[in-house]
Parts: C-alpha cells; sequence; structure tokens
C-alpha cells in the first residue's frame, strides 16, 4: 500500500497557529469570551463610575463595616482561583478539542484514503490475475493470427469469469472490457451494452499511457455515457514476454467506490486533475467548486466557514479534505464555557452564603464586647461577657472581665481615698475656723493693749518680749500653714496623674479591641482559605480519580479493538494528558497553602502583641495604686501638721493672757512706745491674712474632695 501524507507534523503545528488565532477571534463574538468580557467590562467602567447609586471609585474596604470585609475577602479568595482555574480550564478545554478535531479529521482522511487504496490495490490484483490468464493470451495470440473469436466456445469460460468479475464487485466496476494491441474493443462485459457506443479506446489517454514500464494507470474522471454517472478508467497492460498483446479497462463507479463514506459526513475527493469526485453536496459533484484557503480554514462559495485537514492518496495523486463546520466548533466549546461559568457562579453563591452566616456568627460575639466597652465608658463597672465562639473570644472575655474586675478594685480604693479625703478636708477646715476665731481673738486683745498702754518702760519692754515670742510662734504657725498648702497641692498633683494612669488603661484597652479586630480579620482570611482549599482539593481528586479510571478503561477499549480502535487510543491519550495536567493544578494548591501558613504567624505575633498590651494595663494600674498610696500619706501628713498648728495656737493663747496682763499694767505708758505697738499690730495682721489663707485652702481641698466623690459616683460597682 502506497500513501503519502502532504504535510509533516511540524507543518500541523504551524498550522495551528492561525486556526487558534481564527478561533479566539470567534470566541470575542461569543458572550462567554474572554476578549468580549473585558471589553464589556472597560467600556462600563468608563461609561459608568457608580453602581445603584454607589461611588465605586471613591470606594474603600477598610471604611466598611468587618461584616462587609469578611464579605469581601471570603469572595475575593474563593473567586480569584476559581476564575483562574476555570479560565485555565476553558482555554485547555479550548485547545483539546482543537487538538482532537483535527486528529479525527486526520483519522477520519486515513480511513476514507485506506478504503479507496484497497479497492484500488484488489481491482489491480484482480486485473494482473485476469491478464496473466493463459486463456486471454491465447484468445490475444488467435486474434493477432486473424483468427475469429465470436462464436467460438472456447473463449466462453473467460467471458463467464469477465462477467461474474462484474458482477460480484458490488456495483463498483460499471463495465469491464478488452481490446487488442490497437485499441481496438473486443469484449465488454457489462449490463449497458446497448448504452455504449465506445468500439475503440487508442485515441484515450487510459490507453496511450500503458508502455511496458508503467502497465497501471489511472485516467481522468468523466461521466458515463452509458449511465450518466461519474466514472474512473482503471486500465491494464497485457503482455507476454515483454510483447503487448492488449489492454484490460475497468470503469470504477465513483458513487459506489465512495459509498463507505457516511452522508453525514462533509468530505471532498478530488482526483489529480482538480475534478471534484466526491463531495457531502451532490450537487457540487463535477462541478468548479472552488473555495478559499487560508491555513486550515477553509471558505466554501456559499460563505461557510470549516476548519479541514488535507491528505494526498500517494497512488493517484488524489486529495482528500475532511471538514468540519466552525460554527458548531464554537458552539460546543460556548457550551462548555456556560457550564463552567454556571458551576462557577453557584459555587460564588455558596460562598456568599457561608460568608454571610461565618461573619454573624463572629461578629455576635464582638458586637457584645463592643457593647460592654460602650457601657464601661459610661461608667457601668458591674459588667460581665460570657461568648464562646471560638477560643480567641473566650480568651478575649477573660481579658475583659480580668480587666473590670481590676478596673471595680481600683475604683473602690479611689472611693475609700475620696472619703478619707473629705473627712481631712474638713477636719483641717474645722481647725482654721478655729484658729481663725482665735486670730481675730488675738487682733483685739493686741487693741485693748494699744489702749490702756501704761507709762512703765520695764513693762513695755515685757510686754514687748512677748509680743516677740508670739511673732515668733505666729511665724511658726505661718511655715507650718504654708506647708500644708504645698502638701495639699502635692496631692492634687498625685490626684492628676492618679487620672492619667485611668487614661492609660484607657487606651491600652482601646489598643486591645483594635488587635483583636487584625485577629479576627487574619483568622477570617485563615478559615475561608482553608475551606477553599478543601473544596478545591476534593473537586480535583475526584476528575483525577475518574480521569485515571476513564484512561484505563479507554486503553483495554482500544486494545481490544485492534486496528479499529486506533480513535480510541487516541482519545484515551488525549484523556491521559488531562490527567497530567490535573496533576500540575495540584502544585498550585500547595503554594495555597503555604500561603495559609504565613497568615497563621500573623495571627501569633498579634496574638503575643495583644498579650503585650494586657501586661501594659497591669503595671498601669500597679503605678496608680502607688499614686493613691502617696495620697493618703500625704494626708496623714497634712493631719499631723494641723494638729501642730493647734498645739501652737494654744500656746499663743497661753501667751496672749500673759501679755493682757503685762499691757494692763503698762496702759498709761503705752503712747510712749506708740511705735512698738503699731508693729505688734502688724504682726498681728499678718498672721490674721495667714490664718485666712489656710481657711480659704482648706476649703479648696474641702470642694475638690466633693467633687472627687461626685465623680466617682458615676462607677457602678454593684
Amino acid at each position: 500500500m502506497e500513501t503519502n501524507q502532504t504535510s509533516d507534523h511540524s507543518e500541523m503545528i504551524k498550522d495551528k497557529n492561525p486556526i487558534k488565532r481564527r478561533l479566539r477571534k470567534g470566541a470575542s463574538k461569543s458572550p462567554f469570551g474572554l476578549k468580549a468580557i473585558g471589553l464589556k467590562a472597560l467600556k462600563t467602567a468608563n461609561a459608568k463610575q457608580t453602581v445603584g447609586g454607589f461611588n465605586l471609585k471613591n470606594f474603600q474596604l477598610r471604611k466598611t463595616s468587618l461584616n462587609t470585609q469578611i464579605i469581601v475577602m471570603m469572595l475575593l479568595i474563593t473567586l480569584i482561583p476559581i476564575s483562574l482555574i476555570t479560565l485555565r480550564t476553558t482555554d485547555q478545554i479550548h485547545s483539546d478539542m482543537l487538538e482532537h478535531n483535527t486528529e479525527l479529521l486526520a483519522l477520519n482522511n486515513e480511513m476514507i484514503a485506506q478504503g479507496i487504496q484497497m479497492e484500488l490495490d484488489a481491482s489491480k490484483q484482480l486485473l494482473e490475475v485476469l491478464g496473466n490468464q493463459v486463456s486471454l493470451q491465447s484468445m490475444l495470440h488467435d486474434l493477432q493470427d486473424g483468427a475469429t473469436i465470436q462464436g467460438n466456445k472456447k473463449y466462453d469460460p473467460l467471458f463467464e469469469t469477465l462477467s461474474n468479475t462484474i458482477k460480484n464487485s458490488g456495483g463498483i466496476y460499471e463495465t469491464l472490457f478488452i481490446s487488442d494491441a490497437y485499441g481496438n474493443i473486443i469484449t465488454n462485459n457489462t449490463a449497458h451494452k446497448e448504452n455504449y457506443r465506445l468500439l475503440m479506446i487508442s485515441n484515450k489517454p487510459y490507453f496511450a499511457e500503458l508502455n511496458a514500464t508503467s502497465r497501471t494507470y489511472i485516467g481522468e474522471t468523466m461521466e458515463s455515457g452509458a449511465t450518466g454517472k461519474h466514472i474512473i478508467p482503471f486500465s491494464y497492460l497485457i503482455q507476454d514476454e515483454d510483447v503487448a498483446l492488449g489492454a484490460m479497462v475497468i470503469f470504477f463507479d465513483m458513487e459506489s467506490l465512495l459509498s463507505g463514506i457516511p452522508d453525514n459526513q462533509k468530505s471532498i475527493v478530488y482526483d489529480e486533475f482538480g475534478h471534484i469526485v466526491h463531495h457531502y453536496s451532490k450537487e457540487a459533484m463535477m462541478s468548479d467548486w472552488n473555495p478559499k484557503v487560508s491555513g486550515q480554514i477553509l471558505t466554501a462559495p456559499e460563505g461557510d466557514e470549516y476548519f479541514h485537514v488535507e491528505r494526498t492518496l500517494g497512488s493517484t495523486g488524489w486529495r482528500i479534505l475532511s471538514l468540519v463546520e466552525i460554527q458548531g466548533f464554537y458552539a460546543s466549546i460556548n457550551s462548555v464555557k456556560k457550564e463552567t461559568a454556571i458551576i462557577a457562579g453557584i459555587l460564588a453563591v455558596f460562598v456568599f452564603i457561608i460568608a454571610v452566616v461565618y461573619s454573624s456568627m463572629l461578629l455576635k460575639p464582638l458586637h457584645v464586647l463592643a457593647d460592654n466597652f460602650r457601657r464601661l465608658a459610661d461608667g457601668q463597672l458591674n459588667l460581665r461577657v460570657d461568648e464562646h465562639s471560638n477560643k480567641e473570644i473566650e480568651k478575649m472575655n477573660g481579658s475583659f472581665n480580668e480587666m473590670v474586675g481590676s478596673l471595680q478594685d481600683l475604683m473602690k480604693t479611689i472611693h475609700q481615698s475620696a472619703d478619707d479625703l473629705k473627712e481631712a478636708s474638713m477636719e483641717m477646715g474645722t481647725v482654721s475656723d478655729i484658729a481663725f476665731e482665735r486670730t481675730a481673738a488675738s487682733k483685739e486683745a493686741i487693741g485693748s493693749i494699744a489702749v490702756s498702754t501704761s507709762d512703765s518702760v520695764a513693762e513695755m519692754q515685757t510686754g514687748v518680749a512677748s509680743l516677740q515670742t508670739i511673732a515668733c510662734q505666729i511665724d511658726v504657725i505661718s511655715a507650718n500653714s504654708m506647708q500644708a498648702v504645698s502638701t495639699l497641692k502635692q496631692t492634687e498633683n498625685e490626684s492628676r496623674d492618679s487620672m492619667e494612669k485611668v487614661t492609660v488603661i484607657e487606651d491600652n484597652a482601646e489598643k486591645s479591641s483594635s488587635i483583636s479586630r487584625e485577629l479576627m480579620s487574619e483568622m477570617k482570611c485563615l478559615m475561608s482559605s482553608v475551606e477553599n482549599i478543601d473544596q478545591i482539593n476534593d473537586t480535583i481528586t475526584k476528575i483525577s480519580k475518574q480521569t485515571n479510571l476513564l484512561a484505563l478503561n479507554a486503553s483495554i477499549e482500544a486494545a481490544r479493538a485492534g486496528e479499529h480502535g486506533l480513535g480510541f487510543s487516541v482519545v484515551a491519550n488525549q484523556v491521559r494528558e488531562l490527567s497530567d495536567m490535573i496533576a500540575r493544578e495540584t502544585k498550585s494548591i500547595q503554594k495555597i497553602i503555604g500561603e495559609l501558613r504565613g497568615r497563621s504567624a500573623t495571627v501569633e505575633t498579634h496574638v503575643a502583641t495583644n498579650e503585650a498590651i494586657t501586661v501594659d494595663q497591669k503595671d498601669a494600674i500597679v503605678v496608680m495604686n502607688h499614686a493613691f498610696d502617696r495620697v493618703i500619706r500625704s494626708i496623714e501628713e497634712n493631719n499631723n501638721r494641723i494638729y501642730e498648728i493647734i498645739d501652737l495656737i494654744e500656746q499663743v493663747s497661753k501667751e496672749k493672757d500673759a501679755v493682757i496682763d503685762v499691757m494692763t499694767g503698762v496702759s498709761g505708758r503705752l503712747s510712749d512706745n506708740a511705735g512698738a505697738v503699731d508693729k505688734l499690730i502688724e504682726y498681728s495682721q499678718e498672721q490674721f491674712s495667714t490664718i485666712k489663707v489656710l481657711k480659704v485652702e482648706g476649703q479648696r481641698v474641702q470642694s475638690q474632695a466633693r467633687q472627687l466623690r461626685t465623680e466617682m459616683n458615676r462607677f457602678e460597682l454593684t
């Protein structure tokens, strides 16, 4: 069997490029084509920047609610790999279908070529067998010697053999006739003898081209004058020892010869002269059907486009073309794309539902915690959170409850300190009032001394000495009073420091809340990615198992079918390649797992940060306790100094009596020492002013103590 392919494997690969470009061009017309989707999205983005009144340009995910962020991130994490896998799958299906169609068309051409070649080889062998029969050569020798063969019964078996050959051909042979060496037809064995007018073939190419080196010849397709069918002459030179005796010619009925080609199969067969010997449309037979061919795209005269593969039958020079409609090819690809898009859409809806449910479950304890923080800011300390959605939430609840307990203890301590400060300020106010009254009495007594001053210098000097003693004691009282004022100011500063520490606690609580939100966001990403990987991995595993099973079954069936299972074997090879592609996609899943591990490390970092902030809060509370301890000690020091003031005032009172006694004796001489008396009055006024200031400061401390007590009443401890 002589076969010759017109193009080798490399040329077929080159021819694929224009087809792929053409198919991509066709795919862009489809609503599921990648180019159509991209252009449509670009035009929509340029035409509108708002969807339903929502400004997409100014949309910022970080400014949305956590619920929206969870849903959006889960959709993105799910849709991005789904989209990539879908695009990769559709592109691979597109390429596989293109290659599969090419192989099917090539296989179809091969089957047609084998059928024609087998029939031609069988006919050649038949002609050789008939041409080498002794009876036929004897008849031609007799004819050359001038004998008459008509009516000679010894040739009847030969004629009967020729007739049976036509009958047994199944209609493939329209006629079989024999000519002598000059082209004169001797016998014509056909059922249409009355319609044949052919008597000589010496001027026919299929006779003239026969020679010793080329004993067979296939002529040009023509229309039979007897039946009107399309026939092809196949001639054979009969010779004996290199002496030409005549020729044997078979007229092939092309319709019967190519009857093995299914009617629904779009195939075309050209002879070596460019005539159509078979066409899927019978109207185009033997016509000038001239399509336009560009690469592997064939455009019919009526405008239909086909993807074609061509093969040349080497022994005849015939060209065989198998076609498939590009529109049908696109329809198959678009059908697969639609199904893939529907599956992706269903999966996206499923993920959206899961995201909504999961975000609601995740955000409920956060809402409860946020509400308790708000109530805590309003002064409610009798709070407790008890949510158990996950371990991290339970840890946050424990931290919140510990913080509230610490604040309750702190507020109780501050309450007690405020009460103590109020009592101390009230006592200091009482002491200041007493000192004020006694100082006023001293002032009046000094006035009486001035009125009743006598002329006695000695007594006056004694009175002056007593007054100097009183002045020194008053200075001590003044110094102690100033120290009391300083101590009270220090108490006030310590109170302010304590309030700043409380602010630190609040700031740390806010930081803890922020870090908790970041922790939840990372956990959401992790859980979503794990779920996505599980779904994709399950799907890939199922596809891989089914693909391997399909490849095994296909190989078994192909082996059983033998030569007839070659096409099935090609399908099995393609299925194995698809299985290899699935294995490569599994590697991308491993990459996603690596990303999930990185996010888990990020979550651990956030948890560590949250624990550090909790430690800072505890340190701030300890510092606050120390500050209030200093406040208490300062108050105790003020009490001691106030007691000293009381003692000094009592001493002043005693000295005052002595002064009164002395001044009574020297009242007559007091006018001579008016300057000294004036100085004594000045000292008395300074003492009065100092005691007055002390009284005002005591009232201020008392007012601040009441204000602190009022502020502390805002906190509900029980």
